[in-house]
C-alpha cells in the first residue's frame, strides 16, 4: 500500500509540471517558489537543458535541433560546453575558484538553454538573453549564479542563458579546411540561440519582439559584436554590456596566433600526416582539453566580417550597425582578480616591472606612475593597488568612455553605468574589491550564502534596485536606466552603482570624476606603448593607444593585448608568464 501511494504521488507531481509544446517537441519542466517580499513569493517554471541546436559536429557551425516524438526530461542542468583554465597550475586553480565553482558537467554535446518564466498565463513579456564571460576558454549556463529565476520572478522578464562554444572548439582560427565564415563557431552558437528564441520564445510566455540580448566579459564582447554585425532585423532590440567593450577589438585578417595555435594543438596529438584537421577531429575532447589546458594553448576569434567585422568604428560611424540602445559600463576594480591571478593567487605587484612591460618610453611610464602615486594615506596604499587600478582604467574603464562616446556620436542611445560596491560573501578571494565580474550576482538576484557571511541588507536592496534598473531597460529602452544619455563629445553622467554614499541603489556622477586619468593613459600608450598584434587596423591609432602588455616574458607577438580583449585576457595571457 505504502508504495502505490508513492508511485500516486510521483505520477500527481510528474502531471504538475508544467511542459512547452515546440515544433522540436514537448519538453517537461519543473518549478521553483522565489521570495518577493516578506510574505509572498512567485512560482518560476525552468526549463533546463533544451536543444537549441543538433549536437555538434565538431569544428563545423550549428545545425537546428532534432525532432523528439517523447515527451522530453528539462528539469536537471545539462552540462556545459569543454572548458580551458590554462596552466601554470596556480593560475589554473585560482582562475577556477573565482569563476567555476561548483565545477558543471563538460560535454561537446552541449548547445543547450536554460529559460526562466514565472508562472501563469501571462503572454508578451520582455526577453534578456544572457552570454555569459569567461575569456572565450570557459563558462556555461550550468553555472549556479545564472540562474534566472530570482530576475524572472521579481521583474516578470523571460530570461534565456544559452550555452556556446569556446576556446578551440569555438575559435578554431584560421584553419585549413574550415570555410572562412564558419570559423568563430561560439560566435555561430549564439546566433542560433537568438534565432531559436524568435522562434519558440512565445512558448514561455516572451514577446520575440521584445529581446535584450546582456552579458558581462566575453559575453559582453559577444553582445557587442551581435549589434556590430547584424545591422538589418536583428534578433534584439537592446544592449547591455558589462565589462566589454567589442569596437575596440584589434582587427586581424590574417592570424598567424591562430595557426600556430592549431598547428601546435596538432603536434601535440601526433596529427603528423597530412591533414591536421580531421586528425584533429577524431581526438577525443578530453585529450584536448587536457592539452591546450596544460600547453596553454590559447584561441580566440578571427575577423570573418560576419561575426567579427574588420572595421568596426567605421561601421557605427556610418550607421551600418543596429540601431538599438546601448546601455554599458564596468566595475570599479576590475583588474584586481587578474593582478591576483598572474601572481598565482596573492595580492601582490611589482609596479616598476608591470610599467616597463606596459609603456616603453621611460617619459610615459613616469607620467603614468606620477598619476598612481603609491603610498599610505593615499588612493594607492601598495604597488598591488596601482597596478590593479592602472590596468582598470587602461582595459576597462577608458574603453568603455570611448566605446560611449562613439556610440553617442554616431546616433545611438547610450547611457553608462559603474558598478562600485563590495560586499563580505561576493569576496571570492583576500582583498578582491569590486573586481571584474563581481557585480553578476546582484545582477542575477543570486546573493551568495554559507558558507559565505549572509547577504547584507544593503546589498539585497542594491541587488533589486540592479534588477529593476536592468528589467527596465529591457522593457522600454528607449526611455533609458533612469540617469542621462551619454552626450556625444560631451562630459557625461554615469549612473553610479553602489558605494559609500549610494549603497542601495544609484546616482550620478561626472565622467570627470571616473575617467581622469584616461588622457593620461590613452596618450601614454599611443607615445611608448608596446607594439599591437600584426594585422590590418583600420583603428590602429585608438587600437594602438590602448594596448597593454601583461608583465612576463615576451613569447611572441600575442604578448600584446589590446585593453578590448579583455575577454581574452586569461586564455592570451596565461602564454605570456
Amino acid at each position: 500500500m505504502q508504495l502505490l501511494a508513492t508511485a500516486l504521488f510521483i505520477g500527481l507531481a510528474s502531471c504538475q509540471l508544467p511542459t512547452a509544446k515546440l515544433g522540436q517537441g514537448t519538453f517537461r519542466g519543473t518549478t521553483t517558489a522565489v521570495s518577493v517580499g516578506p510574505t509572498s513569493s512567485v512560482t518560476v517554471e525552468k526549463y533546463l537543458g533544451i536543444p537549441f541546436a543538433a549536437s555538434p559536429v565538431r569544428f563545423a557551425p550549428p545545425e537546428p535541433a532534432p525532432t523528439a516524438t517523447d515527451e522530453q526530461d528539462a528539469t536537471q542542468l545539462q552540462g556545459v560546453c569543454f572548458q580551458q583554465f590554462s596552466y601554470p597550475e596556480a593560475i589554473h586553480n585560482f582562475t577556477q575558484q573565482v569563476f567555476n565553482r561548483p565545477p558543471p558537467n563538460e560535454t561537446e554535446d552541449c548547445l543547450t538553454v536554460n529559460i526562466f518564466t514565472s508562472s501563469g498565463n501571462t503572454t508578451g513579456k520582455s526577453v534578456m538573453v544572457w552570454l555569459f564571460g569567461g575569456s572565450l576558454n570557459f563558462g556555461g549556463n550550468a553555472v549556479k549564479t545564472y540562474d534566472g529565476s530570482s530576475f524572472a520572478a521579481n521583474q516578470d522578464v523571460v530570461v534565456v542563458v544559452p550555452n556556446y562554444r569556446t576556446n578551440v572548439f569555438g575559435f578554431p582560427g584560421m584553419v585549413e579546411g574550415l570555410d572562412p565564415d564558419e570559423r568563430n563557431l561560439g560566435f555561430l552558437d549564439q546566433r542560433a540561440a537568438l534565432q531559436w528564441v524568435q522562434d519558440n520564445i512565445e512558448q514561455f510566455g516572451g514577446d520575440p519582439t521584445k529581446v535584450t540580448i546582456f552579458g558581462e566579459s566575453a559575453g559582453s564582447l559577444s553582445a557587442g559584436l551581435l549589434v556590430l554585425t547584424t545591422p538589418q532585423n536583428p534578433p534584439f532590440r537592446a544592449a547591455i554590456l558589462q565589462s566589454g567593450t567589442a569596437g575596440l577589438l584589434p582587427r586581424q585578417v590574417s592570424a598567424p596566433g591562430g595557426v600556430t595555435a592549431f598547428s601546435k594543438l596538432g603536434q601535440a596529438l601526433n596529427c603528423t600526416g597530412g591533414d591536421t584537421l580531421a586528425c584533429i577531429r577524431a581526438a577525443p575532447g578530453l585529450k584536448i582539453k587536457d592539452l591546450i589546458e596544460k600547453q596553454s594553448i590559447a584561441f580566440g576569434p578571427v575577423v570573418d566580417n560576419v561575426t567579427n567585422p574588420e572595421n568596426p568604428i567605421a561601421l557605427r560611424q556610418e550607421r551600418r550597425i543596429a540601431d538599438v540602445p546601448i546601455l554599458l559600463g564596468s566595475t570599479a576594480e576590475e583588474a584586481r582578480v587578474f593582478v591576483t591571478i598572474y601572481a598565482g593567487g596573492r595580492n601582490v605587484a611589482n609596479l616598476t616591472n608591470y610599467l616597463a612591460t606596459t609603456f616603453k618610453d621611460p617619459a610615459v611610464r613616469e607620467r603614468v606612475s606620477a598619476a598612481y602615486p603609491v603610498g599610505p594615506g593615499g588612493p594607492f596604499p601598495t604597488e598591488y593597488d596601482a597596478q590593479a587600478a592602472i590596468w582598470t582604467d587602461l582595459q576597462w574603464t577608458c574603453p568603455a568612455l570611448k566605446e560611449a562616446n562613439l556610440s553617442a556620436s554616431s546616433g545611438y542611445p547610450t547611457w553608462r553605468f559603474y558598478f562600485n560596491a563590495s560586499f563580505p560573501n561576493t569576496q571570492t578571494f583576500p582583498n578582491g574589491g569590486v573586481y571584474h565580474s563581481s557585480e553578476i550576482p546582484l545582477v542575477f538576484g543570486n546573493l551568495p550564502g554559507a558558507p559565505q557571511p549572509p547577504p547584507t541588507d544593503e546589498e539585497r536592496a542594491l541587488s533589486d534596485a540592479m534588477q529593476t534598473i536592468w528589467a527596465n531597460f529591457a522593457k522600454n529602452p528607449t526611455a533609458g536606466p533612469g540617469w542621462d544619455a551619454v552626450q556625444p563629445g560631451n562630459v557625461h553622467n554615469l549612473g553610479v552603482l553602489g558605494g559609500p554614499q549610494n549603497s542601495t541603489g544609484f546616482a550620478t556622477v561626472s565622467s570627470n570624476v571616473t575617467d581622469s586619468r584616461c588622457d593620461i593613459l590613452v596618450q601614454g600608450a599611443a607615445q611608448g606603448g608596446p607594439s599591437t598584434p600584426t594585422g590590418p587596423s583600420p583603428s590602429a591609432s585608438s587600437a594602438a593607444a590602448m594596448s597593454l602588455k601583461i608583465p612576463g616574458e615576451d613569447r611572441g607577438s600575442m604578448v600584446a593585448v589590446s585593453v578590448a580583449v579583455f575577454a581574452a585576457v586569461i586564455g592570451f595571457a596565461t602564454q605570456l608568464l
